[in-house]
């Protein structure tokens, strides 16, 4: 593990919103790249196909009683006073599928000292090994995944100990932490004579969806875009604002091939694109890893979970990722939902609190719903959840007059289609109504009659009295809004 190829190279800032007195590790300019180091990557990992691939023999982890001076002794003191934050640093490899703390394994940290000392050299994100299933992930040998791993755990180790947030960890329960620190959520294990490891679904906090090879591209975003916060969830509100008005859906599984990298986008790729692309997300599953690298820089836990949606078309529920944030303790049902179309921006739009819901709720109205078992129709989990996620949003996007719901109204009222707002109070399967999503509306009829009401008046007093120049004068402020 002593191939080292990363690290911070992190100088001292103060950001106003921290306080005056609270320095902030100022990111280096992040520039964009191309990945240069291909042919060496390809040399190094061997021509045509992993079983070519010549075996790599892990180091065996040493367990000295003491490795004193090891460290820098800020960090030393820093982990000898928080057993937690020290039994969280975890790594898996061939000896160790299991994982084990190698917080008294002496190589080891030296590998981490030189990371905290910012000795270690900048560099591109890794090819890896074109997986052989030919799905749109590399694979990484150990050493690589290593690093990658240990540049993260010293951004994180060396924001707590120069004290540069406004929160610490010290007081963060197990879980939290190993969201952070554990290896088995940062990057998979695959293992097999080769040690290989991928970006992927690893668990609560893995990446899947993202390349998360360095903190600093996510950590600089934070800084450039004003998102870092006093508080969590104010950090949280700050970036969804982004998330919600920037990320796009991909609909497609083609896989991303950003300047010559084949894999999961890096995330640098996804915040920063080339030129001609958009912020791409490859949906629920991608958004949520995204989170997670981007607020893991600053030592915000992210965890993922999972969330059966259905309706009454599809005879099974499916499975989708969403993501939790256990320090405020809130969430989201669907890790789509930023970027729907009721959440986007506007002059008028749901506040970014209203996106929410607390965990408490997701477990009780989303993961444990209750079912009404006479009510004639068969329901499972999955339709009880969508059915009540899908009618908080539009109770949201009614309640806060969101334009892009009173455009809908707009469009009945001057004629352009008829019944358009019952898309979101019935709803219908692509617009088809003879296809209803769920065995009854979201919104009885008289419930639809007082929304209609209540645009209009609203629509009343945008055109000074006129419904149709209210009309008129909302699609000219949507056409002309820009998004702060």
């Amino acid at each position: 593990m002593k191939n080292a190829l990363f690290g911070l190279g992190l100088g001292i800032l103060s950001l106003v919103g921290c306080g005056p007195s609270d320095p902030l590790l100022s990111p280096e300019v992040y520039p964009s790249r191309k990945v240069e180091r291909l042919k060496e990557v390809q040399e190094r990992y061997v021509p045509d196909s992993l079983e070519n691939i010549s075996k790599v023999e892990p180091e065996p982890f040493l367990r000295p009683d003491i490795c004193e001076g090891v460290l820098p002794v800020a960090y030393e003191v820093f982990l000898k006073k928080n057993p937690r934050v020290t039994n969280s640093l975890i790594w898996v490899n061939n000896d160790n599928p299991e994982g084990i703390t190698f917080a008294s394994d002496c190589d080891a940290l030296e590998d981490l000292a030189a990371h905290l000392k910012g000795d270690i050299e900048i560099l591109e994100p890794l090819v890896g090994i074109p997986s052989s299933s030919g799905q749109d992930h590399t694979l990484y040998l150990e050493e690589d995944a290593w690093d990658m791993y240990l540049t993260h755990i010293a951004h994180s180790l060396k924001l707590e100990v120069e004290k540069v947030l406004p929160w610490s960890i010290k007081d963060y329960d197990q879980a939290n932490l190993a969201l952070i620190f554990d290896g088995k959520n940062f990057i998979k294990f695959l293992g097999g004579l080769n040690n290989h490891y991928k970006f992927d679904d690893s668990g609560q906090g893995g990446r899947v969806g993202v390349t998360d090879w360095n903190p600093l591209p996510a950590y600089t975003f934070l800084y450039e875009e004003n998102i870092l916060a006093e508080t969590q969830i104010d950090t949280i509100y700050n970036l969804t604002q982004w998330i919600r008005a920037k990320l796009v859906h991909h609909n497609t599984s083609t896989p991303f091939n950003w300047d010559g990298y084949i894999g999961f986008p890096p995330v640098e790729k996804i915040l920063y694109p080339p030129e001609g692309e958009r912020h791409w997300t490859q949906g629920c599953y991608a958004t949520t890893s995204l989170y997670t690298a981007i607020l893991h820089t600053v030592n915000i836990p992210v965890r993922r979970n999972y969330t059966l949606l259905g309706n009454s078309i599809k005879t099974e529920d499916e499975i989708h990722t969403r993501f939790e944030f256990p320090i405020p303790g809130i969430g989201m049902v669907h890790g789509d939902d930023p970027y729907n179309i009721l959440a986007r921006r506007g002059i008028n739009e749901v506040p970014v609190s209203k996106l929410f819901m607390g965990l408490g709720e997701i477990n009780e109205l989303i993961d444990n719903p209750e079912i009404d078992l006479n009510d004639g129709f068969v329901h499972t989990i999955g339709e009880i959840a969508s059915y009540t996620a899908q009618r908080r949003q539009v109770e949201a996007a009614f309640q806060h007059r969101a334009d892009i719901f009173m455009i809908e109204r707009a469009r009945e009222i001057l004629g352009i289609k008829q019944n358009a707002l019952d898309n979101f109070l019935i709803p219908y399967n692509g617009g088809d109504e003879d296809q209803p999503y769920f065995w009854k509306p979201l919104f009885s009829e008289e419930e639809r009659q007082v929304i209609r009401e209540g645009i209009d008046q609203t629509l009343i007093e945008l055109g000074d009295g006129d419904i149709e120049e209210g009309c008129y004068r909302l699609f000219e402020r949507r056409r002309e809004y820009t998004i702060p």
